[in-house]
């Protein structure tokens, strides 16, 4: 089951993890946002090289702000702290997995 981050965690997340991360900035009431999830945990099952987290734009106004996210789903990738790649809207597995990929 794929984490979803507070405020105070990303940061931290960010510091500590080894592997590529996926940000996934979503809202519940977001249609392509509930579409994408699924995806999303089917890659979190299949691809160990990736990390995938969730920030919720509506409980974490400030992450959303901080990293100029604009619309939903956006998902930012990262080595580190640095943010490499950003994808906005809805993939599917093969189209994420392949777009991934070129960040890797």
């Amino acid at each position: 089951m794929i984490k979803h981050l507070e405020e105070s965690e990303l940061k931290e997340i960010l510091k500590s993890e080894n592997k590529t991360i996926l940000v996934d900035f979503f809202a519940t009431w977001c249609g392509p946002c509930q579409m994408l999830a699924p995806v999303l945990e089917e890659i979190s099952q299949e691809r160990s090289d990736i990390a995938i987290y969730k920030v919720d734009i509506d409980h974490c106004p400030n992450l959303g702000y901080e990293y100029r996210v604009e619309v939903v789903p956006t998902m930012l990738l990262f080595k580190g702290e640095e943010v490499v790649g950003r994808l906005e809207g809805y993939y599917t597995a093969s189209e994420l997995i392949e777009e991934i990929e070129k960040y890797l």
